[in-house]
């Protein structure tokens, strides 16, 4: 792992880890997700394209050159949510499927390309948090809604913040 650096992590229901790396040295791989055993006995890695290059339900949806995975969240029910460098929001309800794109392209926030450039991912509740360069977009999956998103620099910063904190919090109890 020395090559990359961690960009997230999410811990799922069971205990296992899932952490996004990037690296410069392989930039054209996407990035690569580690899953942590949640015995920490056994770590599986894939890189970003493995996980979502292939995807094609627009025929837009799939990491291209230099876009990577930069977060991953996971929901209540274990589907993977990982965030990217310019292809938006990508939904597995497990590994080797990608059940959904949330994206300009998809139509997710309108035409707001900058919304595609994915920071950060966090759930609160059955709210997902998405920080992007575009601002900042929730949605609750678990009630019929489409996402909301604002692109007030101010209300990204505060809650880019917000989000850190949240997440920082979640890693220190999987920690300890």
């Amino acid at each position: 792992m020395a090559d990359f650096w961690v960009r997230g992590m999410a811990v799922d229901k069971d205990g296992g880890a899932w952490v996004v790396r990037s690296s410069s040295f392989m930039p054209h791989v996407g990035g690569r997700v580690d899953y942590v055993s949640p015995d920490k006995k056994t770590v599986t890695t894939w890189t970003g394209h493995e996980l979502l290059g292939t995807a094609s339900l627009t025929g837009t949806a799939s990491l291209t050159g230099t876009q990577e995975i930069r977060d991953v969240a996971v929901d209540k029910d274990g589907g993977l949510w990982f965030g990217t460098s310019g292809a938006g929001v990508f939904y597995c309800k497990a590994i080797g499927t990608v059940d959904h794109v949330y994206s300009a392209a998809t139509g997710a926030w309108g035409e707001d390309t900058p919304m595609d450039n994915i920071f950060v991912l966090k759930f609160v509740g059955g709210t997902l948090f998405v920080g992007s360069a575009g601002g900042v977009a929730w949605a609750d999956f678990y009630l019929p809604q489409t996402f909301m998103f604002s692109n007030k620099n101010a209300a990204f910063a505060i809650a880019y913040a917000a989000v850190a904190a949240l997440l920082f919090a979640s890693i220190v109890r999987f920690v300890n």
